[in-house]
């Protein structure tokens, strides 16, 4: 059950606090009614991608001189490597978003032997089409005045995560984005929609929908209290499942899961992703967290016992399931009961 918010909410000035996140303007959902009443994703699923790719990499990158246009390079391995796209779709998005939303410079360098390098985009403001230019912040939209909703970076950028662009499968994907729309429509994290208007704003048939919601949500992205045809959704940290309205500041630094990082292959280090989906990864995790010669006893079941990180023990007590959550493995870490004991 969704619970609501706990205490004093440190994350006041934007719903995902500190979770890296970037500008996407609102105007990727357009009117389908005369009415304007219902809503829907326009662009299609590669196009959808594509944007959201070209976005958050030029809005991570450093302030260029103001005044100057948004100029976007990316290698074209990068773009496939985050969409899982092949080339020909991927040059079919850029088209759809041709004139809209960017601007392809055809004037570039090309590989040898058909393969295809680099691309570069100028980023447009949707709504007169007009070149983006570079102010004093990153903050595209909101300096130029463009409504737009927020989106976490790491879904983008964190490839080999079950949660991220790249293994998410399209519809999955599509539904996220409309979520991260409408909540943005109702200004925080944890909010009730009727579960028509969220279907109808992804664009889903109501199977496709119903199952693209359950799969995000066994991904730890969202939290859904259902109730007759309304739902009640909470976003969640994606490295961690916590639900972003039930954060607060930890005293004890050691059991703020975000303060826990990792070093990628490019030596930079990252926040450690907790919610990995898979049994074996949360099995090292707890191997990791346990102290020296700590016990982990096998059950018959493939679960574990081990000792009680709330209370001394001699026999482990503490039973951890590797199936059920990848957040179960963070038993002496999490503040919470996250496990039966």
């Amino acid at each position: 059950m969704i619970s609501p918010n706990r205490g004093t909410n440190r994350f006041q000035s934007t719903y995902w606090g500190t979770l890296k996140h970037f500008e996407v303007p609102t105007s990727i959902v357009q009117a389908t009614s005369i009415d304007q009443k219902e809503t829907k994703i326009h662009l299609r699923n590669p196009a959808l991608s594509v944007l959201l790719v070209i976005l958050q990499s030029a809005q991570a990158r450093k302030s260029q001189e103001v005044g100057s246009p948004v100029i976007v390079k990316m290698k074209s391995t990068t773009l496939s490597e985050r969409t899982r796209y092949s080339k020909d779709k991927i040059t079919q998005a850029t088209r759809e978003l041709d004139c809209v939303y960017l601007k392809r410079i055809e004037n570039i360098k090309r590989k040898k032997h058909g393969r295809f390098g680099s691309s570069e985009f100028v980023l447009l403001n949707p709504t007169d089409s007009s070149e983006f230019k570079w102010g004093a912040t990153r903050n595209l939209h909101y300096a130029a005045g463009i409504p737009y909703f927020l989106f976490p970076q790491c879904v983008i950028t964190d490839t080999s995560a079950p949660w991220s662009l790249a293994c998410m499968s399209p519809c999955e994907f599509r539904l996220y984005v409309a979520i991260c729309w409408r909540a943005n429509r109702s200004r925080g994290s944890l909010f009730e929609v009727a579960e028509k208007e969220v279907a109808e704003l992804s664009g889903l048939s109501r199977p496709a929908f119903r199952k693209a919601l359950t799969r995000i949500e066994e991904l730890g992205l969202i939290e859904v209290e259902r109730v007759f045809r309304e739902l009640k959704i909470a976003l969640c940290d994606p490295f961690t499942r916590e639900p972003l309205h039930q954060k607060e500041a930890e005293a004890d630094t050691r059991k703020d899961l975000e303060n826990y990082k990792a070093v990628d292959s490019h030596g930079r280090a990252k926040r450690m992703n907790f919610n990995t989906a898979d049994p074996e990864m949360s099995r090292r995790l707890l191997e990791q967290s346990l102290p020296a010669n700590a016990q982990m006893v096998p059950q018959n079941n493939g679960d574990v016992f081990i000792g009680c990180p709330y209370h001394s023990e001699d026999t482990p007590s503490c039973s951890v399931s590797f199936v059920s959550s990848a957040s179960d493995a963070l038993v002496v870490l999490r503040r919470e009961h996250s496990v039966s004991c």
